[in-house]
C-alpha cells in the first residue's frame, strides 16, 4: 500500500492526469459528490469572478466623480458615514430576505458575530483606515487627478510583498508568472495616464492644481498607504477566515508541481472517517453577507468616534464642531437632492445611489470570492483587472465640469490611454485566466488524496 500511494503522489504530467480519472471513477460516490460541490465549482467561481470585476469597474468610474461633487459646503466625512450607514441597512435587509427565502442561508444566525470579537475588530480597523485615507486624500483632489487611477494598481504589489513576508507557504511557478504577467499588463494599461498629466478621465486640463507641491506629495503619500493598508486587510481577512480553520484540520503534503496556490498551502485536509467536514465546507459555510454585516456595523461605530478627523487642520473642512456638523448634515441632505435642487450641490444625489449600488455589490463580490479562491493575491489580481476597462470607459466619455457641476459626457476620443488599455487588458486577462485553470486543477490532487485516506 505505500509503495501505491507513493506512486501516485508522484503523477504530475497529462497522462497521469488521465490514470487520475481513472482513480476518480472508483471512489465512493457520496464522498465523490462532496468534493465536486466545493465552493470553488467551475460555475460558481467563474461568474464571481465577473461579476467583482463589473462591479470594480462600476466602483472606480463612480467613486471619483462622487467624491468630485462634494460641495463647498458639506465635508467627506458626510459620504463615509451616511455610505456606511445605508451599506449596513441594506445588507441587513438582504440577510433577512435570504434567511426567510433561501435555504442554506436559514442557518445564519445575524445575532452572532461571524467572527471573535478581536478578529472583527482587526478587520474592521484596517478597513475603514484605509478607506478613509483614500476618500480623504482624493477629497478636494489633493492627488494629482492622472495619477489616481494609475496609484491603485499598487495594491496587487502591496499583496504580493504581504504574502512573501507574512505566508510561509510556497508559491507556484505558474502562479508566479501569472502574477507577474497582470502587474506587467497593469503597468502598460497606466502608463500612458502617468504620463499625461494635462489629461484626466477623459477631459483636457489647463490647470492641473492649486495645492502645492509639499501638499500634493504627503497626499500621495496618504493615498498609497490606505491602499496598502486595504491589500494589508485582505491578507489579514484570508488568515482569519481560511488559515485558521486549517489548524483545527490535521494535513498531508501532496509533493506536486502545481499543488500549491498564492496563498494556500500545498497541504491538504485529511478527512475523518466518520465525518463529513472538512476546511472547504467551513469556509463554505461562511455566508458572505452576515460577516459584511457585522464589518460595517462596527465600522459605523468606528466612524462615529472618529468625527475629529474632519476637525485637523489641512485634513478637513471644519474649523470647530459647529462647522463639522454644519458640513455633515448639509453632505447628507445632498444626497436627497434631485431634480433643481440638484444644482445647489453639484448634482451629489445622481453618483451617491450609483456609488451605493456599485459598494454593496462589490464588498459582497470581495467577500465571496475571497472565500471562493482561498487567496488574498487571487482576489486583489481579480480586483484589478477592472483598471484597463475604466481606462477604457474615460476614452469614451469624460468627466466634465458644467457651470461648477459635475457631469458624464459621451465624448469618444482616440487617444493614448485608449491604446494602452487595449493592450494591457488581454495581458492581465490572460494572467487571470491561468489562476483559473490553476484553480480548477486543484480538484485532481484532492480527489487522489480522498482515494488514498478512505481506500486505505
Amino acid at each position: 500500500m505505500d509503495d501505491d500511494r507513493e506512486e501516485i503522489l508522484q503523477f504530475t504530467d497529462d497522462e497521469s492526469l488521465s490514470e487520475i480519472d481513472d482513480i476518480g471513477g472508483a471512489l465512493d460516490k457520496e464522498n465523490e459528490r462532496e468534493i465536486l460541490m466545493s465552493p470553488s465549482s467551475k460555475i460558481e467561481h467563474l461568474s464571481m469572478k465577473l461579476s467583482l470585476i463589473f462591479h470594480t469597474t462600476g466602483l472606480l468610474i463612480v467613486f471619483p466623480a462622487y467624491v468630485d461633487s462634494i460641495p463647498n459646503n458639506a465635508n467627506a466625512y458626510s459620504v463615509l458615514i451616511w455610505n456606511t450607514f445605508l451599506s449596513f441597512c441594506a445588507i441587513l435587509l438582504i440577510a433577512i430576505l435570504l434567511g426567510y427565502t433561501c435555504d442554506k442561508y436559514k442557518h445564519v444566525m445575524l445575532r452572532k458575530l461571524p467572527l471573535p470579537f478581536v478578529k472583527m475588530m482587526v478587520i474592521t480597523i484596517s478597513y475603514f483606515l484605509g478607506g478613509m485615507m483614500v476618500t480623504y486624500a482624493l477629497d478636494r483632489n489633493r492627488v494629482i487627478c492622472h495619477l489616481q487611477d494609475p496609484i491603485k494598481g499598487i495594491m496587487l504589489l502591496f499583496s504580493l510583498i504581504y504574502y512573501f513576508f507574512f505566508c510561509k507557504k510556497m508559491m507556484g511557478k505558474q502562479r508566479i508568472f501569472a502574477t507577474a504577467i497582470i502587474i506587467v499588463g497593469l503597468f502598460i494599461s497606466v502608463d500612458y495616464g502617468l504620463c499625461d498629466e494635462f489629461r484626466c478621465r477623459g477631459a483636457e486640463r489647463r490647470h492641473l492644481t492649486t495645492w502645492s507641491k509639499k501638499t500634493l506629495s504627503i497626499w500621495a503619500c496618504v493615498y498609497v498607504g490606505g491602499f496598502a493598508i486595504l491589500a494589508g486587510f485582505f491578507t489579514i481577512l484570508e488568515r482569519f477566515l481560511i488559515k485558521d480553520n486549517e489548524r483545527d484540520n490535521p494535513v498531508v503534503n501532496i509533493p506536486s508541481t502545481f499543488l500549491s496556490t498564492v496563498s494556500e498551502s500545498i497541504s491538504f485536509p485529511m478527512p475523518a472517517q466518520n465525518s463529513n467536514s472538512n476546511i472547504l465546507q467551513n469556509v463554505k459555510k461562511m455566508c458572505p453577507y452576515h460577516l459584511v454585516l457585522w464589518l460595517h456595523g462596527f465600522g459605523l461605530i468606528y466612524l462615529l468616534n472618529m468625527f475629529w478627523v474632519d476637525l485637523l487642520p489641512t485634513v478637513g473642512k471644519s474649523t470647530n464642531i459647529a462647522v463639522f456638523e454644519n458640513h455633515t448634515l448639509n453632505g447628507i441632505w445632498c444626497h436627497f437632492q434631485f431634480g433643481k435642487h440638484a444644482h445647489s450641490c453639484n448634482n451629489l444625489a445622481y453618483f451617491s445611489w450609483a456609488f451605493l449600488y456599485f459598494y454593496v455589490m462589490f464588498v459582497h463580490g470581495i467577500f465571496k470570492f475571497l472565500l471562493l479562491s482561498q487567496s488574498a493575491v487571487y482576489t486583489v489580481a481579480t480586483m484589478c483587472g477592472a483598471l484597463p476597462i475604466v481606462g477604457i470607459f474615460w476614452s469614451i466619455f469624460q468627466l466634465s465640469h458644467v457651470n461648477g457641476k459635475s457631469i458624464l459626457i459621451f465624448a469618444p476620443e482616440f487617444s493614448g490611454e485608449l491604446i494602452c488599455s487595449i493592450i494591457g487588458l488581454p495581458i492581465i486577462f490572460s494572467g487571470l485566466v491561468i489562476f483559473c485553470r490553476m484553480k480548477f486543477r486543484e480538484y485532481r490532487p484532492r480527489l487522489i488524496h480522498d482515494y488514498i485516506f478512505h481506500s486505505a
